[in-house]
């Protein structure tokens, strides 16, 4: 058993409620969506087996950083790799960062007792066209007694008021504890970030925390 795996490399993590933390990213390659915002489209990849991959993260490792981070693409399309490569990460004492676009529930369920944080977003369908609110829904039900669990949402300069609210409706459903950050798109800071502005109160009067977070490590010009 392999996974495609497109980087891996040591930084600090740059976005959710972790941001600022030493860690070792693990890239897997390959998406099920096709967002407008994304900045991670790799066109290659390399094949590594469990033991490989441990083998590379341990050496990552020796910066001294004890969470990993498992990114993609969509990592959880490789969920049955991904089942046997936490379990050596546990086994190995680290600590386990998945960020996910928050729809392949039942990948999910395959792995999340092995997973100490969640970053899942919600995916606007002014983003890649598509709606995804039954898939989020069930998803954030399925992880949602996590200590560690944050919702991200990316805002455009042209994201829509009702889709943000449809978003905020569904995390207030399941649990109005659960943090959203609204990170600004790259792509168009300044705008994008009054566009946040804007709709933080809106997302603040029915959830108790709701942070505007861009992406920092692109700010101090990291990985």
């Amino acid at each position: 058993m392999k996974a495609r795996i497109s980087e891996l490399f040591f930084s600090i993590q740059g976005e959710g409620l972790l941001v600022g933390t030493p860690q070792i990213f693990i890239r897997f390659f390959g998406c099920n969506l096709n967002c407008s915002y994304c900045d991670t489209r790799p066109r290659s990849f390399r094949c590594y087996s469990v033991s490989g991959l441990m083998g590379q993260t341990e050496r990552l490792g020796a910066h001294g950083a004890r969470w990993v981070s498992i990114t993609g693409g969509e990592p959880l399309i490789q969920s049955e790799f991904l089942g046997a490569f936490t379990s050596e990460l546990k086994a190995k004492k680290y600590f386990v960062y998945l960020e996910t676009n928050g729809i392949l529930v039942s990948n999910l369920r395959k792995i999340q007792d092995r997973i100490d944080a969640i970053a899942m977003d919600i995916k606007l369908p002014d983003a890649g066209g598509h709606e995804f609110w039954k898939e989020h829904a069930a998803f954030l039900r399925a992880c949602r007694n996590r200590k560690r669990l944050c919702v991200k949402v990316v805002i455009g300069p042209s994201s829509r008021e009702e889709y943000l609210s449809k978003a905020v409706r569904i995390i207030s459903s399941v649990d109005p504890r659960v943090p959203l950050v609204l990170q600004p798109d790259s792509r168009f800071p300044g705008s994008s970030l009054r566009r946040c502005l804007r709709f933080w109160p809106l997302a603040a009067a029915e959830l108790e925390d709701v942070r505007i977070i861009p992406q920092v490590h692109k700010l101090i010009g990291v990985r």
